[in-house]
């Protein structure tokens, strides 16, 4: 049976296989994640609206139609925040176990311009990354063993602070 289906996919137009594999295949929200680190190593956390019991996350959002990730990040701090920054490296991208999704965590520097309230974010405020597992919302808590990783790999913070 599977050869045959591979043999009949085989004969149709691409016009036809690209939306029978839009139908068929799974799909997945695609998001993006900043890590905006002080001089001090505390991390940006914004304080969201819409989340009642865990308001504090890291800032992004979700990508739109077509959207890059790149484009996505720096929309995404600049819709929440006002601010603008410079897109340093991506730190990994996460996958989360429960939810279709994929997440791209950048590690964002050069935080510039001054914090505007919206109706989606209320404050920003940095944090020691040792309080964030109190902090964040369940979704970011499941990437925060990996993020300490790789900030620790990449040497954003220091080996001692890290084992906090």
């Amino acid at each position: 049976m599977k050869q045959f289906l591979f043999s009949l996919w085989k004969e149709l137009p691409a016009s036809v296989q690209w939306p029978l594999k839009w139908l068929l295949v799974p799909k997945f929200l695609v998001g993006v994640l900043a890590v905006i680190l002080n001089n001090e190593g505390n991390v940006l956390l914004v304080q969201h609206t819409y989340r009642k019991e865990h308001p504090w996350g890291l800032p992004g959002g979700w990508l739109k139609a077509r959207e890059d990730p790149l484009t996505a990040i720096n929309r995404e701090i600049r819709e929440e925040t006002s601010f603008t920054v410079k897109i340093k490296d991506l730190l990994f991208v996460w996958s989360a176990k429960e939810h279709s999704h994929l997440t791209f965590v950048f590690f964002c520097s050069d935080l510039q311009g001054t914090f505007k309230a919206t109706e989606e974010v209320t404050a920003v405020r940095f944090f020691e990354l040792s309080r964030l597992a109190e902090l964040l919302e369940p979704s970011q808590i499941d990437l925060f063993p990996q993020l300490m990783e790789e900030l620790k790999k990449r040497e954003l913070i220091s080996t001692v602070f890290s084992q906090t």
